[in-house]
């Protein structure tokens, strides 16, 4: 009979999280606070720059002392309708900022690559003023379709044929 035996810090899988966004944000995170930018808790170099090479999105509901929840777009590409995720009681939702906030937040996920050090970071906002920027920046943001046959993908298009915007810090 044959036996799986774990040593030391495991085999990797321990850490892979079951929660659905668990992998939306790649890399550091990059924050906008203060009116200063930040990678990791850093704060960024004036005239830093990152090409913008994917985009995601999804609801997100943070639970104190716990992981946050998250709801991905289903079949169809869309989030679901906001009256369909619960918490609708305007009554209940936290008091910030003057008046109640609801629960969820419609957040977008921008992941940028540094070209100085080949490092990918998330640009992630669910304000008001970051989902215009990030209708703006996933406009020319293009999935590489997939080749038509199997037999030949010299015509299949490359990476470098994805335009991405340069997006000055």
């Amino acid at each position: 009979m044959n036996e799986v035996v774990r040593t030391g810090g495991g085999d990797g899988w321990d850490s892979h999280s079951s929660d659905e966004g668990a992998g939306l944000v790649r890399g550091p995170l990059i924050k906008f606070a203060d009116w200063r930018y930040t990678r990791g808790g850093e704060p960024l170099a004036d005239g830093t720059a990152f090409l913008a090479i994917d985009v995601a999105m999804a609801w997100v509901m943070f639970v104190p002392g716990g992981p946050p929840i998250h709801v991905l777009p289903g079949p169809s590409g869309y989030l679901p309708d906001r009256n369909t995720l619960g918490y609708l009681d305007e009554s209940q939702w936290e008091f910030k900022f003057g008046e109640r906030q609801d629960p969820w937040h419609n957040t977008r996920y921008v992941y940028l690559f540094d070209p100085d050090t080949a490092e990918i970071s998330t640009l992630a906002t669910s304000s008001g003023g970051g989902q215009p920027q990030h209708r703006q920046l996933a406009a020319p943001v293009e999935p590489i379709p997939a080749p038509l046959s199997g037999d030949n993908f010299d015509d299949a298009p490359s990476n470098h044929d994805v335009m991405s915007d340069e997006i000055p810090f």
